[in-house]
């Protein structure tokens, strides 16, 4: 999922460049050649999808339960941030 716009501005705001990886020498490793591959990590990635579903676009998750994630999400650090940031949202 490429973000772009409102919700990587909004990415950026909270997080700046922390909880971003370079994949790029992992992938070389693999044999892909690529300029540059940065991910975001699992908690990141999740805490964009809800922030792009319920702030940007004012709807439920789909399908989504912490219960089905949690095994390989820190679910209790995006709450945090949830929590953190709740207050720098319009």
């Amino acid at each position: 999922m490429a973000h772009r716009g409102p919700a990587l501005l909004g990415h950026i705001v909270f997080f700046g460049d922390q909880e971003l990886v370079d994949l790029s020498e992992l992938l070389a490793r693999w044999g892909f050649e690529t300029p540059i591959c940065i991910s975001a990590s699992y908690e990141r990635a999740v805490f964009g999808i809800l922030y792009d579903h319920i702030e940007l676009n004012n709807q439920a998750v789909p399908n989504l339960l912490p219960s089905d994630i949690d095994d390989v999400v820190g679910f209790s650090r995006i709450l945090g941030w949830v929590s953190e940031w709740s207050g720098l949202v319009d």
